[in-house]
């Protein structure tokens, strides 16, 4: 692939449960405080890490980075062993590096579950998302990573929907009870103890209670979950600092906690088997670090498994997910070649940005000569900025779009390169760098504002993009939950929050995605409460929130036409003003499909849909094609990217909005 993605880590197969204790990552600060460090603004020059995240579990940890240089995956087990205290040369003997294309089918069979120590368990997936929710929070992700995570999760739900991979509850949790069924056997005369309330614990007791235990003891730090997970099972809850003392009633323990030191010793089991009168006790631990002392296997009548000696128990429950694995394998492969295409079409995007500021600069100086003469009003300056911009795009649009495809191919590089030559786009690189011009080309319409003093009370583009509101995220969800109620316009705000972050990263504006996405959240802020004068009132809402002015622009400019005189006038806003109908009209198209979904839809079924769908009142085909026109693209371009952007972003927009 050529983008110098890399992955290290070690799992169940290649590294002991003590060994992956030793090298576990604990907690979402590891990423800010030692592997992203050197990714700071004083080092981020020569550090070959430019994007990484970190999923650690009880069966695997794992780092992946994008990144440059053939010293990448050494300096991912440098960092890695030195926040464990040790050495790379301790870590390497159970490492595995998978590098490029192998990196990427890596994480999506991982995503799948078709890595797992259980082939096909659930909880792979949610702990994926949360490791990637860290690394967002971090900042540590970028435009190759966020793009690649999110296929990932695509690929695992294709996964699960095609085959029947995931079919029969087998976890590590059903491998646990099953292991106690094949010691106890008939399970109704025994009692067993949970210690721990997280997820693990909760399907244990759902597999207890199917096995027919005849009651569940519930211990856990925080009692609160305690107690609501023994109501739950009809057990009872007991106090965590005092869970020994209640251990000679119980048959059965299974230990599930994040502690990082052992809670049950080996000393406290011989008062406990004296009160039992040695009757045989059996502990299950399937927490890393161990939950139990393993000198406790040494007393007579107890029975010790940890999370390694499940695998038998495993192995016996999985023919027919091997079966059905082989066809999984194949929708990975297949997932694996399209990331493959979309990275190689990103490795054109220079030649392409080029081409356009090659187009922009012959643009700019043909105005500079003309603009002297011209004495131009209002409505004449407008049409001509917006003519201008659109002569750039649209005469480019064919040959990007044939670049874009042709970068599919494998000699899709040397098309790029011909492309910089046919237009002498390297000479004009050179001659800048030369003559001591190398800085960002103004736009036209900022050469046209500059020459005719029209917008001037606008910021520019590069001012716009770079301005910074103090309105946060969680504010402007208050805030927009304060004015709006209905669920259906809360979940469209959520979902044109995600399509307009992918918007930003898609187009180049990966460090201004949190303005783009607020943009989209708050949209309709005033909405529900001011149906009449909806982008009139937002300003009232959003100022004394400190949104700022660029942000109140945007939100405002994205009813242009219709309830609003506020214009488009950055690519932002014209972004915005394109696919807020967009979005509503392919979510619609999306219930009607059996799957309920986009991610199945085609543009060919989309374009249909929308000649026929019936549009909501105050809402157009000519807006969606206005939208198309400002920005200078094709209706089918326009829909495709928002086809695009709400697939990445649609497992991540909740069903109920005010969860």
């Amino acid at each position: 692939m050529g983008k110098g993605l890399c992955l290290v880590g070690l799992n169940h197969r290649t590294a002991g449960v003590e060994t992956r204790e030793t090298f576990a990552l604990a907690g979402s600060d590891f990423l800010e405080n030692t592997l992203f460090l050197p990714v700071g603004a004083e080092k981020r020059a020569s550090s070959p890490i430019r994007e990484v995240m970190a999923l650690s579990t009880c069966n695997r940890v794992e780092i992946l980075a994008a990144g440059k240089g053939d010293e990448l995956a050494e300096t991912l087990l440098a960092i890695w062993a030195a926040a464990r205290g040790g050495k790379t040369e301790d870590l390497r003997p159970f490492v595995y590096v998978r590098q490029e294309d192998e990196a990427v089918r890596h994480l999506f069979s991982v995503a799948s579950s078709l890595d797992s120590m259980i082939l096909g368990e659930p909880q792979i997936l949610g702990q994926l998302k949360d490791a990637y929710k860290n690394a967002l929070e971090s900042g540590s992700t970028g435009t190759i990573l966020n793009r690649l995570l999110h296929h990932a999760f695509y690929a695992a739900k294709r996964v699960r929907s095609e085959t029947g991979v995931a079919a029969a509850a087998v976890s590590v949790s059903y491998a646990a009870v099953e292991l106690a069924k094949r010691i106890f056997g008939d399970m109704s005369s025994y009692q067993a103890m949970l210690i721990g309330a997280g997820e693990m614990a909760e399907l244990s007791a759902t597999h207890l209670m199917n096995a027919g235990i005849k009651s569940i003891l519930v211990a856990n730090r925080t009692r609160a979950r305690a107690v609501e997970l023994a109501a739950r099972y009809g057990g009872r809850d007991v106090p965590f600092e005092e869970l020994v003392n209640y251990l000679p009633e119980v048959d059965i323990v299974i230990s599930s906690t994040g502690a990082s030191e052992a809670i049950i010793r080996a000393e406290d089991m011989a008062g406990v088997m004296k009160k039992r009168k040695n009757r045989p006790m059996f502990f299950i631990d399937i927490a890393v670090p161990r939950d139990i002392d393993p000198g406790v296997n040494s007393l007579d009548n107890i029975y010790l498994y940890d999370i390694d000696d499940l695998k038998e128990v495993v192995e016996e429950n999985l023919a027919q997910r091997r079966e059905e694995a082989v066809k999984a394998a194949d929708i990975v492969e297949e997932e694996t070649r399209k990331f493959r295409r979309w990275l190689e079409a990103l490795e054109v995007q220079p030649t392409i940005v080029a081409l356009l500021q090659h187009s922009e600069r012959i643009i700019r100086e043909e105005w500079a000569r003309t603009s002297r003469r011209l004495e131009l009003g209002l409505k004449e300056t407008q049409a001509l900025e917006q003519m201008l911009e659109a002569i750039v795009k649209k005469i480019n649009h064919k040959p990007i779009v044939f670049l874009k495809k042709l970068a599919e191919d494998e000699g899709g590089a040397q098309y790029a390169d011909m492309v910089r030559r046919l237009f002498g786009l390297d000479e004009e690189r050179t001659a800048e760098l030369v003559h001591g011009r190398h800085k960002r080309h103004e736009t036209v319409s900022k050469i046209i504002r500059r020459k005719t003093g029209y917008g001037a009370h606008a910021a520019d583009r590069k001012e716009f993009m770079t301005m910074r509101t103090e309105l946060t995220r969680d504010k402007a969800w208050e805030l927009l939950r304060a004015y709006n109620q209905e669920e259906f316009h809360l979940r469209h705000a959520l979902i044109l929050e995600g399509v307009m972050r992918w918007f930003a990263v898609e187009l180049g504006y990966a460090e201004d995605q949190d303005f783009w996405a607020l943009a989209g959240l708050l949209h309709d802020v005033d909405f529900e409460r001011f149906p009449q004068e909806h982008c009139r009132k937002a300003p009232e809402i959003l100022r004394p929130a400190g949104a700022g002015e660029a942000l109140i622009h945007a939100v405002c400019s994205h009813g242009y036409g219709l309830t609003a005189e506020v214009r488009p006038e950055h690519e932002m806003e014209k972004v915005l003003y394109a696919v807020d109908e967009l979005t509503g009209l392919i979510g619609a198209a999306a219930l009607m499909r059996p799957s309920k979904s986009v991610q199945d839809m085609e543009v060919k079924s989309l374009k249909k849909k929308y000649k026929t769908i019936n549009f909501a009142a105050g809402c157009s085909r000519e807006v969606i094609e206005n939208g198309a026109a400002m920005l200078g693209w094709e209706l089918e371009v326009l829909m495709e990217k928002t086809l695009l952007a709400m697939r990445a972003c649609e497992e991540a927009v909740p069903e109920s909005a005010s969860l």
